[in-house]
C-alpha cells in the first residue's frame, strides 16, 4: 500500500531560509507534500481551506509572529495542526515562550538545522499523533467514566465501597451511591463518617463479615450475599441482598465492593405467598379430604352404633377397637393439614425423610387416578427439616406433577444418600445430603419458561396462582438446601431436591403398647371443661391423684400451695395466660414440678422446643391411654 504523504506548510519570509528548506525536502517527496507562504494573512487563508500535518512557521514575520497561527492557549481543546516556531536566535526565553504559546517544538535557524528539517518534521508528526491519540483517549475515558458516573448515580440499587478498619474488626465507607438516601433514609454525608456495625443488624453481623473476610481474601471474586438487615433512619429494618467483589487490584477502586437492592417488600409478599398458597393448596385438596373424613366419620360412627346395640362383648370390643383405628386415620389427616398452617423460619428436628414423603405423598394424591411409584435407597440418613415446611413442599412437586398429567400417568419419587463435592454446583456446602427426585410423565417445561418457573406468581395454568414452585425454592433455601430441574418436551420433568443429612440421629419409635400405672398428683390445665374430664378418667384409671382447673392463673395458685408431682399444661388458653407463660411464674418459685405442655398444634415452635421454654415433656393431643401414662410415668420415673 502506497504510503500517504504529508502535507506541510511552510511560513517564511526569508528567501534564503525557505529555498534551503525546499531543498532539504525536495530528498523527500515520496514522503512529504510542501507549500510555502511568507505572511500570517497568507498562512490563515491556506489553513481556511485545509489542515496540513504540520506547520512550521518563522516566529517574526512581516504581519506579526507564528504562534499567533494557534488559538489561544486558554482554550481546553488541541489545535487542529502542529506548529514548530523557528527563530534565529537561540535564546532560552524565546524558546519558553513559544512552547508556552503552545508551539510542538523550537527550532534554531542554523543551516545544520535546516537541512536536517525534513527528519524534524518526521518527528513532530509522529509526536503529534501520539499526543492526539493520548486526548482522545483521555476525551473517550473522561465520556466513560462521565455515563459510569450517571449510571450509578442514577441506578437504584445500592453501590458502596468499602475499606477493612480496625484491623479486621469493622468495615469503613470510601464511596455510596446516592440510593443510599432512599433505601435507608440517612443521607450519604451521614453514612460514610460511619461504620458498618452501626447499621448492620446484631443477628446479621457475623454472616455479613464472613462473606466480606472471604472475599477479601480472593482476588476478582464475586460472592452472593443475600437477606441481611440495615437500619433506616426511621427504625425499622431494611432486609438487603446483593453481590460482593473483590476490586482491590483495580485501578480507581482498590476495594471491596458491594452491590445490593432493597428486598424488603419482596419478602414481605413471599411470607403473604406462602400464607396465600397455603389457603390455595388446601381449598384445592377441601374435596378430597371431606370425602376422607365423611369415609372415616361413617365407619366410626357404624362401629359405635353396633356397639351401642350389642350384647356380645368379643363384638362391643372389635368395634371399639375398629373406631379406634378410624379415629386415628382422622388425627393423622388433620396432623397432615397442620402441616399448611405454618411459614416463616423453619423449626427443625431430626427425622426420617422416608416417613415424611410417604406421607404427605399419599395425602397430596388423594382421589386422583395417578399412579404413584416409591423407590428409596436403603440406610437413608436422617435430616433436619421443618416437617410441615418439607412435606409442603413436596406436597407441591407431587401437585405439579399431577397437574402435568391431565390424562394420568406416573410420578415417581427416589430418595437416595449423595455426597457433594467441591466440584459440584448449586452453591451447597460440601458434604453428604439426601437427594430427593420427583418425576411425573408429562409434556415437558418449554424453554421459554424455564428461567421463571421459580418466580412468584409465574404460571401457565389458568387457574394457578403461580405461588407453589416459588415456596418449594424459598423454604429449600432456608433448609441450607438447593432445588432444580431437568426438562425435555414430550418426556417430563424431574425436580431434584439436596437436604443437609444430620449428624444427629433420629430418636427411634416409642413403645406405646404397654401401659405403666403409678401414684403422684398430677395438675391438668385446660379450658376446655372435656379435656380436663377425659385427662382425669385416663390418669385416675392409671392410679394418680388429679386435681384440674381451667386457667393459669390458678394453676399458679395451686402449685404455690399443694405442690402437684407434675402439671399438664394446655398450651393456648383463650382468657389468661397460656401455658408457656403460666409454666415461667411456676418456675419462679418452683424448680422442681414436673411440667408437660399439650396442644394440638404441633406446628407451634414451643412444642418441638418444648425444654427451652421451660418444659420437661410434650403431649400431643389428640392422645390415648398408653401415650399419656408414657410421658407422665417417664417423669415420675426420674423423680
Amino acid at each position: 500500500m502506497k504510503k500517504e504523504r504529508k502535507n506541510i506548510l511552510l511560513v517564511e519570509d526569508d528567501r534564503g531560509h525557505a529555498e534551503l528548506i525546499h531543498r532539504a525536502f525536495e530528498n523527500y517527496r515520496e514522503s512529504f507534500s510542501l507549500t510555502v507562504v511568507t505572511r500570517l494573512q497568507e498562512a490563515r487563508a491556506y489553513l481556511g481551506k485545509s489542515i496540513p500535518h504540520l506547520v512550521i512557521a518563522d516566529l517574526v514575520l512581516p504581519d506579526g509572529r507564528g504562534t499567533e497561527l494557534l488559538p489561544p492557549k486558554e482554550m481546553e481543546e488541541l489545535p487542529a495542526f502542529p506548529l514548530v516556531i523557528m527563530t534565529g536566535y537561540g535564546d532560552e526565553q524565546v524558546a519558553v515562550d513559544s512552547l508556552k504559546a503552545g508551539a510542538l517544538d523550537y527550532v534554531v535557524k542554523l543551516d545544520s538545522t535546516l537541512r536536517d528539517i525534513p527528519r524534524i518534521a518526521e518527528r513532530a508528526i509522529r509526536q503529534w499523533e501520539a499526543i492526539v491519540d493520548r486526548k482522545r483517549m483521555e476525551v473517550a475515558l473522561a465520556d466513560s467514566e462521565e455515563k459510569f458516573r450517571a449510571l450509578i448515580e442514577n441506578a437504584g440499587e445500592l453501590i458502596i465501597i468499602m475499606d477493612m478498619i480496625r484491623e479486621g474488626e469493622d468495615w469503613g465507607y470510601r464511596y455510596l451511591s446516592p440510593a443510599v438516601v432512599d433505601i435507608t433514609g440517612f443521607s450519604c454525608e451521614d453514612v460514610i463518617v460511619k461504620t458498618l456495625s452501626e447499621f448492620l443488624h446484631p443477628d446479621d453481623k457475623a454472616m455479613v463479615y464472613d462473606i466480606l473476610s472471604q472475599a477479601t481474601e480472593n482476588a476478582g471474586i464475586t460472592l452472593p450475599i443475600s437477606n441481611f438487615r440495615v437500619r433506616h433512619k426511621d427504625g425499622r429494618w431494611v432486609i438487603l441482598e446483593g453481590l460482593v467483589t473483590n476490586m482491590m487490584e483495580i485501578a480507581g477502586v482498590k476495594g471491596i465492593v458491594l452491590n445490593c437492592r432493597d428486598v424488603t417488600r419482596l419478602k414481605q409478599m413471599e411470607e403473604v405467598l406462602i400464607r396465600v398458597q397455603k389457603l390455595e393448596s388446601v381449598g384445592l385438596l377441601a374435596g378430597g379430604i371431606a370425602h376422607d373424613f365423611n369415609n372415616i366419620l361413617t365407619v366410626i360412627l357404624g362401629n359405635l352404633d353396633v356397639a351401642k346395640n350389642t350384647e356380645n362383648r368379643e363384638m362391643l370390643l372389635h368395634n371399639i377397637d375398629e373406631a379406634e383405628k378410624w379415629i386415628s386415620r382422622a388425627r393423622d389427616l388433620t396432623q397432615q393439614l397442620l402441616t399448611f398452617a405454618k411459614g416463616g423460619e423453619p423449626v427443625k428436628e431430626t427425622v426420617s425423610i422416608e416417613e415424611v414423603i410417604k406421607d404427605i405423598v399419599a395425602f397430596s394424591l388423594r382421589g386422583s387416578d395417578i399412579s404413584l411409584q416409591l423407590d428409596f435407597q436403603d440406610g437413608l440418613c436422617p435430616v433436619d427439616i421443618d416437617r410441615g415446611q418439607i412435606s409442603q413442599v413436596i406436597h407441591n412437586l407431587v401437585i405439579n406433577a399431577k397437574e402435568a398429567m391431565p390424562d394420568g400417568g406416573v410420578i415417581t419419587v427416589r430418595v437416595l444418600n449423595t455426597e457433594i463435592n467441591k466440584e459440584d454446583i448449586y452453591g451447597l456446602t460440601p458434604g453428604k445430603y439426601i437427594k430427593i427426585e420427583v418425576q411425573d410423565q408429562g409434556n415437558g417445561i418449554p424453554p421459554l419458561n424455564r428461567e421463571k418457573i421459580f418466580d412468584p406468581y409465574f404460571t401457565t395454568k389458568s387457574k394457578g396462582s403461580g405461588l407453589g414452585l416459588s415456596i418449594v425454592h424459598s423454604v429449600i433455601a432456608k433448609h441450607n438446601g438447593a432445588v432444580d430441574f431437568h426438562s425435555h418436551p414430550d418426556e417430563g420433568t424431574l425436580f431434584f431436591i439436596y437436604l443437609p443429612v444430620s449428624e444427629k440421629q433420629k430418636t427411634g419409635p416409642r413403645d406405646e403398647d404397654e401401659i405403666i400405672g403409678g401414684y403422684g398428683k398430677i395438675l391438668v390445665v385446660d379450658d376446655e371443661a372435656s379435656i380436663r374430664d377425659v385427662a382425669t378418667l385416663l390418669l385416675e384409671s392409671l392410679g394418680y391423684n388429679v386435681i384440674t382447673t381451667e386457667s393459669g392463673e390458678q394453676a399458679v395458685e395451686i402449685c404455690k400451695k399443694e405442690l402437684p408431682d407434675v402439671v399438664i399444661l394446655d398450651l393456648t388458653i383463650p382468657d389468661g395466660i397460656g401455658g408457656k407463660e403460666t409454666a415461667e411464674e411456676i418456675r419462679k418459685f418452683n424448680k422442681d414440678i414436673k411440667l408437660i405442655v399439650s396442644s394440638g398444634y404441633s406446628n407451634d415452635p414451643v412444642m418441638s422446643r418444648y425444654q427451652e421454654c421451660g418444659f420437661d415433656d410434650v403431649l400431643m393431643k389428640p392422645y390415648k391411654l398408653e401415650q399419656i401414662a408414657k410421658v407422665v410415668h417417664r417423669l415420675l420415673g426420674k423423680k
